[in-house]
C-alpha cells in the first residue's frame, strides 16, 4: 500500500496467474495481508493519524521557530516552509506526506551507514581500534578525542572523518563514491542518491574546521598507518554533499528496522550484528547535543543532519523520515 496525499492513488493491477504465483510462492505481504499480520494492521487509520498529526505540526510549529545550517553557505538557501515525511514499515507499506520527493543534502545522515558499510567490509572490532563507541557530550565538531587517543564516536565529525579513512582506502577517489552511492541505493531498496556539486564546494571552501580536526588526529596518531588524511577528509566532503530524499531516507531506516533486509526489495544489505551496533550508536549519539534527552523521551534510535532530516528506526516496525530545513539551537530539525 502507497498512500501519498499529493495525488490521486493509482490502483495497479495483476492478472490472476500472476496473483497465484504470489500466493504459491515464499510467504510475501499479501498473505500476511490477508491472515490479518501485518506489522501495522489498521494502515487506514494510521495513516489518518499521521496526516493529523503533520498537519498539527505544520500549524503549530512556524517555520521561522528554527533557521536553515548557515555555516555551509549553499545550505543557507534552502526554503524553510519545506516539509516532508514518509514512512516505510517492513512490510513494504508506504506513507508518503509533504514535499517528500525534493532532493536535500544528506549530511550527517550518511554516517551510520558508512560506518555500517565499514562494519561489513572489515569488522566492527577493527573499526573500533580507531573510534569509540561511547557520547562525546561536547559539540559534534569539537576538538576532543577519548582517553584512548581515539574519536568518541561514528557519528561525530572526527569519527566520520576517520571512518571515512577506512573506507576502502585502496581504491580512487571515485571509485570509493562509487561503491558508497550503489551501497546507498541497495540500503534504499532501489533509490539511487544524488550528488550536489555546489554542496560540495561550499563545504570545501569552509572547511577549516574539519581538516584541523583531521590534523589533530594525525598528531595524536589516531589514523592507521599510510593514511591519506586530505583523501579522507575529501570523501567525507563527498559522502555529506550526496542527495537524497524523504522516501530514501525513510527506506534506508526501513532497511535497518527490518534487520538488514529492504523490505523494498527484498535483499540482504547488512547483517544483524552490523544493524545492531549501528542502532546503539544512533540510540546514544545519533542527535548531536540533544542525544541524551532523545534517548530519554523518545527512546528510538536516529540520526540527524544539517540538511534538516531525520530519520528514525522502530526495531522490527517500521523507518520513519521527517525533512524541514531549519534546525534548532542543537542542530536538529
Amino acid at each position: 500500500s502507497n498512500n501519498n496525499n499529493n495525488s490521486n492513488n493509482n490502483n495497479e493491477t495483476v492478472d490472476v496467474d500472476a496473483f497465484l504465483d504470489l500466493m504459491n510462492g515464499p510467504e510475501n505481504v499479501l498473505q500476511r495481508a490477508f491472515d490479518n499480520r501485518l506489522v501495522v494492521p489498521n494502515w487506514k487509520s494510521f495513516c489518518a493519524e499521521v496526516v493529523e498529526l503533520m498537519e498539527t505540526v505544520r500549524k503549530e510549529v512556524p517555520s521561522d521557530s528554527g533557521r536553515c545550517a548557515d555555516y555551509i553557505p549553499e545550505l543557507a538557501d534552502v526554503d524553510p516552509d519545506l516539509f516532508g515525511l514518509v514512512i516505510v514499515t517492513v512490510d513494504g507499506q508506504i506513507l508518503q506526506l509533504g514535499e517528500y520527493d525534493i532532493p536535500f543534502s544528506i549530511q550527517s545522515c550518511h554516517k551510520p551507514l558508512t560506518y555500517s558499510f565499514c562494519a561489513e567490509s572489515l569488522g566492527v572490532d577493527y573499526i573500533h581500534k580507531f573510534v569509540g563507541q561511547e557520547p562525546s557530550g561536547v559539540a559534534f565538531n569539537a576538538f576532543t578525542l577519548n582517553k584512548e587517543h581515539k574519536p568518541h564516536n561514528p557519528l561525530i565529525n572526527a569519527g566520520a572523518i576517520m571512518v571515512s579513512a577506512l573506507y576502502h582506502p585502496e581504491l580512487t577517489l571515485s571509485k570509493r563514491f562509487r561503491r558508497l552511492t550503489d551501497s546507498f541505493q541497495s540500503l534504499s531498496g532501489g533509490e539511487r542518491a544524488g550528488f550536489s556539486q555546489s554542496v560540495y564546494l561550499s563545504e570545501k571552501g569552509c572547511a577549516h574546521r574539519n581538516f584541523a580536526l583531521a590534523h589533530f588526529m594525525a598528531a595524536e596518531g589516531a589514523f592507521p598507518e599510510s593514511s591519506n588524511i586530505l583523501e579522507a577528509v575529501d570523501f567525507y566532503f563527498q559522502a555529506c554533499s550526496c542527495e537524497v530524499t524523504t522516501r530514501f531516507l525513510a527506506s534506508v531506516a526501513a532497511t535497518y528496522a527490518n534487520n538488514g533486509r529492504s523490505p523494498l526489495s527484498g535483499k540482504r544489505c547488512l547483517s544483524f550484528q552490523t544493524v545492531k551496533n549501528a542502532l546503539q550508536l544512533m540510540n546514544s549519539c545519533g542527535m548531536y547535543d540533544y542525544s541524551g534527552e532523545w534517548a530519554c523521551t523518545v527512546g528510538l534510535p536516529a540520526k540527524s543532519g544539517v540538511g534538516g532530516s531525520i530519520f528514525v528506526v522502530i526495531p522490527d516496525v517500521l523507518g520513519i523520515c521527517v525533512w524541514s530545513p531549519p534546525l534548532d539551537g542543537q542542530g536538529n530539525s
